[in-house]
């Protein structure tokens, strides 16, 4: 309800009123820092949906306008280098966006904007209006035992500068059982297909807003699939076990003067993941997850990327307002050029109830990110700059501490503050070959 409050058209826009949530530069989400700034490099930030991973196969990053907002449920946000349970890329945090069920009731919904700006005297150089125009329906209904969704949208801009114009066509589809199932399961694919013209420089100081002559109609064609599933086919009082295998596909064509580079990327995935309560106090979490990527491209060769991990965590209560939880994962990362990398992710933390309506936390944990394909193998010449492969490249490392108080003082009114420490190392960017 908070985001459609908001009056956004994609999620993007409505993560930066979360507290320690930024970007930097168009979709490179970053929490408490984690991202910096660099052009080309992956997610820092781990995105789910439904707790699948969203993040291209290619190059590990977010596109926002693939996720859904019309049955948006709710948004998780872990912030912090916590790969312990959740895995690559949370560095910097986690964002977990979980969808809704499907009411025994036909919906159907509707959603459009239309936009016009103008501009300041000094930079004006197009007409007086550019806008932007966006539509989106959804229909959800039951059909026996299977509840099924469909959305198609469209997101059109002219943009603000040359080269800034872009189209969206999206889609999705989800089925699922219904609430009171035996085995709880879903299915979903979203598609997208994006054309997005490339502003990278401006002509001059005194035309900021436009490009330069040769780079005029510079442009992207961008194409995903997500798909996925999950299945629970251990549903107990004190046992659950969930399956979810996933197929990602993506590919991108420049069709820029200066190159024509393209690449698809293919990653399936699995992963699978006990939960287990015990009679007493304790609740473990066990679980394993793998992918493989298959690359094809005419800059990146043909790389093969295999991912592999395992992970175990324990919250156990210690007393009856004192709470703890101990984690740790192991990845293992190989590519089919390059060296083999294993990193260990481990986590602990403790919650106190001081009240009913307060509680002070303290956690530490650890954080991993394995290098993409695009980062690993590019070699290109962009801009001016000949990029080269680097096969032995290693992956992105962190830690994260925090210590925070969250208190309820009346029913409209909520406080919560954390201090925080994060150290990062090996952060994957570019640099000068040397001698080169």
């Amino acid at each position: 309800r908070e985001i459609l409050q908001r009056n956004v058209a994609t999620l993007d826009k409505a993560l930066l009123y979360v507290p320690g949530v930024t970007f930097n530069g168009k979709e490179q989400i970053d929490i408490r820092g984690a991202a910096g700034f660099s052009r080309g490099v992956g997610s820092r930030v781990l995105m789910l949906l439904d707790g699948h991973p969203i993040l291209s196969g290619d190059g590990g990053e977010v596109d926002f306008g693939t996720i859904p907002l019309f049955d948006l449920d709710r948004t998780e946000i872990v912030k912090g280098a916590y790969s312990a349970v959740y895995g690559s890329n949370a560095v910097g945090g986690v964002v977990n966006i979980l969808t809704k069920p499907i009411d025994a009731e036909p919906e159907t919904i509707f959603r459009g904007h239309a936009d016009a700006y103008v501009y300041q005297p000094q930079y004006k150089w197009a007409g007086e209006l550019r806008s932007a125009l966006g539509a989106g329906v959804q229909h959800s209904r039951r059909v026996g035992t299977v509840g099924i969704r469909a959305s198609f949208g469209y997101e059109g801009t002219e943009g603000f500068t040359e080269n800034g114009e872009s189209t969206r066509f999206t889609g999705r589809v989800k089925l699922m059982s219904t609430p009171n199932s035996r085995h709880p399961w879903d299915v979903y694919g979203v598609f997208s297909r994006d054309r997005s013209g490339e502003f990278f420089t401006w002509r001059s100081a005194e035309e900021p807003y436009r490009v330069a002559p040769n780079e005029l109609g510079d442009h992207t064609i961008d194409f995903k699939a997500l798909t996925g599933a999950r299945i629970t086919p251990i549903v107990k009082a004190n046992t659950l076990l969930r399956l979810s295998p996933y197929f990602n596909v993506n590919s991108l064509q420049n069709r820029l003067n200066v190159n024509q580079d393209w690449h698809r990327a293919v990653k399936p995935g699995f992963s699978a993941q006990l939960s287990w309560y015990t009679s007493g106090k304790h609740a473990f979490t066990l679980g394993a997850d793998g992918s493989g990527t298959w690359v094809t491209s005419n800059f990146l060769g043909d790389p093969k990327i295999f991912d592999f991990a395992v992970y175990a965590q324990d919250d156990f209560q210690i007393a009856d307002r004192l709470k703890a939880s101990l984690g740790l994962r192991l990845d293992h990362h190989k590519a089919d050029v390059g060296e083999t990398e294993l990193a260990v992710s481990p986590k602990a933390g403790l919650v106190y109830r001081l009240a009913p309506t307060a509680t002070i936390r303290m956690s530490v944990g650890g954080g991993y990110r394995a290098p993409s394909a695009i980062e690993q193998f590019v070699s290109t010449y962009q801009y001016g700059f000949q990029v080269v492969p680097n096969p032995a490249l290693k992956g992105e490392q962190a830690w994260s501490g925090e210590v925070g108080v969250t208190a309820t003082f009346m029913e409209r009114v909520r406080v919560d503050g954390a201090l925080f420490a994060s150290y990062y190392h090996d952060l994957i960017g570019p640099s000068v070959v040397p001698d080169r």
